[in-house]
């Protein structure tokens, strides 16, 4: 199976005061721009997205979606603050689908590889997309690729 795994792009500085706005916070002009620049790069056609509920993510996933004429689905799971593994298994893995997109946050994220694959991830950058192929008895990954916005400028 081919897992990819997208941070949301760039949505200005944390609101730390108010849960509410800063869950509500939009990709930038600038965190469009570098998403766009990934989608671009990327050659892969997912068969499904799957995002976070939150904004910035979700707006990240309609980029890619649009880029990769891929469907764009909402999964409560991948909140920051969810921890999607069980999901992933069983929406996923299970699933049947071949080749899936997360678009989620670094707070599950590299977590979500490392619990799965039993191997620790370094954090995602903004914007950044990494392609993984999993063994679905095992749930073992390789990293194939990354594509982050600052190697594209």
């Amino acid at each position: 199976m081919k897992l990819y795994v997208a941070r949301h792009g760039y949505a200005g500085e944390p609101i730390l005061d108010d849960e509410r706005a800063d869950d509500d916070r939009g990709l930038t002009s600038a965190g469009r721009r570098d998403v766009e620049a990934v989608a671009v790069e990327a050659d892969i056609a997912p068969s499904a997205i799957f995002t976070s509920p939150l904004r910035r993510a979700r707006e990240t996933a309609e980029v890619f979606g649009r880029r990769f004429r891929a469907p764009v689905k909402v999964a409560t799971a991948l909140h920051r603050h969810d921890d999607p593994e069980s999901w992933l298994r069983r929406a996923v893995l299970d699933g049947g689908l071949k080749r899936v997109m997360l678009v989620g946050h670094v707070d599950n994220l590299p977590d979500l590889m490392s619990e799965l694959g039993d191997q620790p991830v370094d954090r995602l950058k903004k914007g950044e997309l990494r392609a993984y192929r999993i063994d679905r008895e095992t749930g073992a990954w390789t990293e194939r690729w990354r594509i982050t916005p600052d190697e594209l400028q």
